[in-house]
């Protein structure tokens, strides 16, 4: 699958989990993309024909917005086949400490650490928003009846438009921004999105000095920081932050 968080990414993965099709995340960059090809054998590629691989991929492309999709069969009618082992997806680390490794996590895996943010950090009625690490998070809005926003890939980058766009749909969880970009965010912002209550943070070291300041200037906005495994398919430790 080659696509930026969207709506038509969220049903790509959810139709291909339902089906036991094994979901292989690609990377728009040629080098990194190339890699993962190599790593592991695809034998089609999802993608959406406003963002399509170039150069083309040597096999079958489907462009997801140009399929009739149908949403007239009723939730009750639709069937669900396998087993608990059956490999639901494989991603990558980052390759920060060398080449990066591919992990393959299994359906058990990623339903039981769905069920733990549900037991653990129940979001109720809540309007969350997502970008980062989408394979992973897409679902957990879903499984607890709350709602998922998917903020635009773009906004990574522009930490003022991304608080807009969480102001305008009145997001009240933020899963998760980095460290680097919770200061980017203290360094261009007096003011967060009126509803929003808690915000998490990972896949980086938080610095002291950061979370200082986050407490210091938005006391009202839980700090939570998240400390994950890619190889291991969970997140290990989740740290509340207070000032003491």
């Amino acid at each position: 699958v080659l696509m930026q968080p969207s709506d038509y990414c969220s049903i790509s993965y959810l139709a291909l989990l339902m089906s036991r099709f094994t979901i292989h995340v690609l990377e728009k960059g040629v080098t990194g993309r190339n890699l993962r090809i190599a790593a592991c054998k695809s034998q089609a590629c999802l993608c959406d024909s406003t963002d399509a691989p170039d150069p083309p991929l040597d096999m079958r492309t489907i462009f997801v917005d140009r399929l009739d999709l149908d949403a007239s069969l009723p939730l009750s009618g639709i069937r669900v086949e396998g087993e608990l082992d059956d490999v639901a997806f494989i991603e990558y680390t980052s390759g920060s400490t060398g080449r990066p490794k591919s992990v393959a996590t299994q359906q058990f895996r990623i339903s039981h650490w769905g069920r733990w943010h549900q037991y653990h950090y129940p979001q109720g009625d809540a309007r969350v928003a997502y970008n980062l690490f989408f394979i992973w998070y897409w679902q957990i809005s879903l499984q607890q009846g709350s709602t998922c926003v998917i903020t635009p890939t773009r906004e990574n980058l522009d930490i003022q438009a991304l608080m807009k766009t969480c102001e305008r749909h009145r997001v009240a969880w933020i899963n998760c921004l980095t460290p680097g970009l919770l200061s980017a965010l203290l360094h261009v912002s007096t003011e967060l999105p009126k509803d929003l209550r808690v915000m998490y943070c990972g896949g980086e070291a938080l610095p002291m000095d950061t979370a200082r300041q986050w407490l210091k200037r938005w006391p009202e906005v839980e700090l939570i920081n998240n400390y994950a495994l890619t190889e291991v398919a969970a997140d290990m430790a989740f740290c509340h932050m207070t000032p003491e």
